[in-house]
């Protein structure tokens, strides 16, 4: 059984993609590996949502918790988007 968690990290640090003009390579306090994600997205310090690879997120709350913009349908995975308070009111 896996278990599905989608935690607030804190960026440690945010690279220039070393082949792409509009892309960072971000890392995570805690954790071991990269995201990619849009250029100036993110700066050290600040925090994100981190969806596990291949997550699948249902169509219902893409605008419900305003991260249409940051869901690739083609992929279907959200790795990384900015953290901001939640409002469900």
């Amino acid at each position: 059984m896996s278990i599905f968690k989608v935690e607030i990290v804190k960026i440690n640090s945010a690279n220039p993609h070393p082949n792409a003009d509009r892309l960072d390579i971000c890392t995570f306090e805690g954790m071991a590996y990269q995201v990619i994600t849009a250029k100036g997205n993110f700066k050290p310090g600040d925090l994100a949502f981190y969806f596990p690879i291949d997550s699948v997120i249902p169509e219902q709350y893409l605008d419900e918790l305003g991260i249409r913009p940051y869901y690739s349908k083609k992929l279907q995975a959200v790795t990384a988007m900015p953290s901001k308070p939640y409002n469900s009111g």
